[in-house]
C-alpha cells in the first residue's frame, strides 16, 4: 500500500495539465479596434471580426479592414459565414454587405424599409 501511495504521489508531480491555446488581441498588435460585436472564422482559418471601426481580417499576423465607398458609417454587425465561405455583415443603417474575391460588396440597401426595428437580415437574404 505505501508503494501505491508512493507511486501516486510520484506520478502526480510529474503530470501537468494540457494548457488552452489562446491568442491576445490588442490594438497594440495591430488590432483597429478594442470593441467588438462579433467574431467568426471562415474554412481557410481567417478569423473575421465585427466591430466598431467596421469589419476587419485576422490571418494570424496582420490585420486588414475592409471598407466600401457607400457604407455609411464604420461599425458592423451579425457576422456571418455562409456555404460559400462569404463574409457577410450589416451595418446600422441597414447596409447589407459581404466580402468576396477579398472586397467587401454591398448587397442590399434597406434605408427605405427600415423604420423603427433592426432587421433581421439573415431571413432577408433567403426571401430576395
Amino acid at each position: 500500500m505505501r508503494v501505491f501511495i508512493c507511486f501516486y504521489f510520484l506520478l502526480c508531480n510529474l503530470i501537468t495539465a494540457q494548457q488552452p491555446v489562446s491568442i491576445h488581441l490588442t490594438e497594440q498588435d495591430g488590432l483597429p479596434d478594442k470593441e467588438f460585436y462579433g467574431i467568426a472564422e471562415d474554412s481557410k482559418g481567417f478569423i473575421w471580426i465585427a466591430g466598431n471601426k467596421g469589419l476587419t481580417r485576422f490571418d494570424g499576423k496582420n490585420y486588414k479592414t475592409y471598407s466600401h465607398p457607400k457604407k455609411r458609417g464604420l461599425s458592423v454587425f451579425e457576422i456571418n459565414v455562409d456555404q460559400q465561405d462569404r463574409i457577410w455583415c450589416i451595418n446600422i443603417s441597414g447596409q447589407i454587405f459581404y466580402v468576396e474575391n477579398d472586397e467587401l460588396i454591398l448587397f442590399k440597401d434597406l434605408k427605405k424599409d427600415l423604420t423603427e426595428c433592426y432587421p433581421n437580415w439573415p431571413s432577408m437574404i433567403t426571401n430576395w
